[in-house]
């Protein structure tokens, strides 16, 4: 349950007792017991180092919104009111939270171009499991979700913006992925050949695509307003 939403950051009360699994800038790798999963939306010409994100994230994040320390914090320039939510509850209760911007579109194993060309656009998803996952099916979902986004790209054609392949991603994409913490009988095995990883796989693979489109859309609605206003000698 998303427990604070604003402008700029949502953020998600995860169990008490956790393991969660990241490529989040703030407390990224694998960590036990977080405070909270958090989403917080930058301006599209942000650019930081290592030191001055981790600054940001403390200034404009944790401190204003009183988190714990120990959470677990993405970045995007997506608008957080284009988040889409997924949930399934056919097999272990599973809900998902994206984010998805595609303008800095990249394949895997295209030349690598930093910020003299970097465009705002990553996709953010978190994947919260209401179930014990032992580490390695902690890591079967992380994968999961990175096919997902994948075949999501893959199907509605997104090409790389460094060469004509189709893209896998954007160069800065994050993933979170939670389950409870492991006490007893824990799930082993999420891969695709398993029911549990069917309905991870079909749950974030439409997510991501609602996401994106629902981005796209609102990028679009954005251009529209900005040309009419410029009409009408309004401001942009």
């Amino acid at each position: 349950m998303i427990v604070l939403s604003d402008r700029r950051t949502s953020a998600v009360r995860v169990f008490r007792e956790n393991q969660v699994l990241s490529s989040a800038p703030w407390n990224g790798g694998f960590k036990e017991n977080v405070g909270m999963i958090a989403n917080h939306t930058v301006t599209t010409d942000f650019n930081c180092d290592v030191d001055q994100c981790r600054s940001y994230i403390t200034d404009y994040v944790i401190n204003p919104h009183r988190m714990p320390e120990r959470s677990v914090i993405m970045l995007t320039a997506v608008p957080q009111q284009n988040m889409v939510y997924g949930y399934c509850d056919e097999y272990v209760p599973i809900a998902c939270w994206v984010t998805a911007g595609i303008s800095n579109a990249v394949s895997v194993g295209d030349p690598a171009m930093w910020n003299e060309r970097q465009e705002a656009g990553t996709v953010n998803t978190v994947l919260l499991i209401e179930a014990e996952l032992d580490p390695s099916a902690l890591v079967n979902a992380f994968m999961l979700v990175t096919e997902a986004k994948v075949k999501a790209f893959y199907d509605l054609g997104i090409k790389s913006r460094e060469s004509e392949e189709i893209a896998t991603g954007t160069g800065t994409d994050c993933i979170v992925v939670a389950s409870k913490k492991v006490r007893r009988d824990p799930f082993r095995f999420t891969g695709p050949h398993t029911v549990f990883g069917e309905k991870i796989g079909r749950m974030i693979l439409g997510t991501i695509k609602s996401a994106i489109k629902k981005n796209i859309q609102s990028k679009n609605n954005s251009q529209l307003t900005s040309r009419s206003n410029k009409r009408e000698g309004l401001p942009a």
